[in-house]
């Protein structure tokens, strides 16, 4: 597609062109449905309005083929802009579509009656095709602005190289919700590596540098310059090293041989590409799909459950007078505290308690598990068997802040006691269900438990989570 149509502009006259001329062939064989079977109305538009659907559908796959060809950064930039102009050009080709088409049929046919009687269906089928254009568009604008609130598609950008002067580099970090944050550059000068903060502060580091950067700024993505004074073993080294732990990198051409004469000389307007490896976790239609899943659902799930839910909280409320929901402060995606919720299964003061019972402790870490825990309450015992005190969590996963499938979230200091690299964790959605429920659960380690978590963040596609969804459904059930 981008090669296609090449820029906003050709893109743009592309769709126009394709509308003039799909909608044009619509009204020419509306009318000659009409014309050939002037008695058969009922017929002619049936066969149109199936016309209009095909054409709608296909539409729609050439709008998502768009934005899914172009990085989400430059539609979060451009298209807030763009999409009052796109639809009011839109608007002009349909009136000038519709006029050209009735002189047309007019002048070749002698159809002029027969456009007059039929002007205020046409009128009305073209308002509703506009309209139907800028609803599909704006929806797209809203959901992915939507996505990107969430904490989805934002990542921190580590520099590696010098860019060339000609590349549009900063226009790559200005956007409206920052999806993409730079956090600075790591260059080679003569033999030393160097990095140079957003604030053009620089300081002298060592080769292996860049994994250090990786984990302690959070680098979600690498922009990798190929120049004359980064080798190919260095180049190499980065490209698996962010292949290993999943991150995304655009490993970009050296220019530097470009005479900067002629048209070389001028700014380029995108930067040009070798390779471009990007995750699971950076694809607009996966996450579209992991986030309507939730959304389904969570929605008939609460729906569902309500009337279980009711004397869930009953009989907690009446076992010993406590509150019914246990809320907790836990990490989310990308460092955010969120409120996460579970009925209580425990006794009102069993955080004063665990203090007294940290030497019982089975687990190593900072995660406790206790055999015979006395704090947990009767209720609370059938609820964990069959973990129905994870309900409310459905809450979390309509407010956007957990998913149905996930990391579990961790309490802050568990988070604190993290190693340099886990908090890649962290770029993950937090879930109610992950690799952990399937395999040991309370028996695992935090540090088996961090790892298959990191691991789950590694392999992440749609297909794995409703793996682990039906995998976790059927322990819950039928297992415990």
């Amino acid at each position: 597609m981008k090669l296609i149509f090449g820029n906003s502009i050709n893109k743009l006259f592309a769709y126009l062109f394709f509308y003039m001329v799909f909608s044009g062939f619509t009204y020419l064989f509306e009318s000659w449905l009409i014309y050939n079977f002037f008695y058969a109305k009922e017929f002619s538009h049936f066969v149109t309005y199936n016309i209009h659907i095909c054409y709608y559908f296909l539409f729609c796959i050439l709008m998502w083929k768009d934005l899914y060809s172009l990085n989400y950064h430059y539609f979060l930039k451009y298209e807030s802009k763009w999409v009052i102009f796109k639809n009011i050009s839109v608007t002009f080709i349909v009136i000038f579509n519709m006029v050209f088409f009735m002189l047309f049929f007019d002048f070749i046919f002698g159809w002029n009656y027969l456009i007059q009687e039929y002007l205020l269906e046409i009128l009305v089928t073209l308002v509703l095709d506009t309209l139907f254009i800028i609803l599909a568009h704006v929806l797209q604008f809203l959901w992915i602005h939507h996505l990107v609130r969430l904490g989805f598609l934002q990542k921190n950008v580590l520099i590696v190289g010098e860019p060339d002067e000609r590349f549009p580099i900063m226009d790559f970090f200005v956007n409206i919700i920052s999806t993409n944050i730079y956090t600075g550059t790591l260059y080679m000068k003569e033999g030393q590596f160097y990095f140079r903060n957003p604030e053009n502060k620089e300081v002298p580091v060592t080769p292996d540098a860049f994994k250090k950067l990786i984990f302690s700024l959070k680098i979600g993505e690498v922009m990798l310059f190929m120049n004359r004074n980064m080798d190919s073993e260095t180049i190499f080294k980065i490209v698996n090293f962010c292949r290993l732990y999943s991150i995304g990198y655009y490993l970009v051409p050296d220019i530097s041989n470009l005479p900067k004469r002629s048209f070389w000389k001028s700014d380029f307007y995108y930067i040009p590409l070798i390779e471009r490896y990007a995750t699971n976790r950076d694809s607009v239609t996966f996450i579209t799909f992991k986030r309507l899943f939730d959304l389904v659902v969570a929605s008939l799930s609460l729906l569902l459950v309500f009337p279980v839910a009711f004397l869930i909280a009953l009989a907690i409320k009446l076992e010993d007078g406590g509150p019914v929901f246990f809320v907790r402060n836990r990490v989310g995606k990308n460092g955010k505290i969120i409120k996460f919720y579970k009925f209580r299964s425990m006794v009102p003061n069993a955080d004063v308690l665990k203090n007294t019972l940290l030497k019982y402790n089975m687990r190593k870490g900072p995660l406790f598990k206790m055999k015979n825990d006395p704090r947990i309450t009767r209720i609370g015992k059938l609820l964990r068997r069959h973990s129905l005190d994870e309900l409310p969590q459905l809450l979390n996963v309509l407010k956007g802040d957990m998913s149905l499938i996930g990391p579990r979230p961790h309490l802050v200091s568990e988070v604190a006691a993290y190693s340099h690299k886990d908090v890649i964790r962290l770029d993950c959605i937090p879930g109610i269900a992950c690799y952990p429920q399937i395999y040991g659960r309370d028996t695992l380690s935090f540090r088996k438990w961090v790892n298959m978590d990191i691991l789950y963040r590694k392999k992440w596609s749609i297909g794995l989570d409703l793996n682990i969804f039906f995998r976790c459904l059927r322990i819950a059930i039928f297992v415990r």
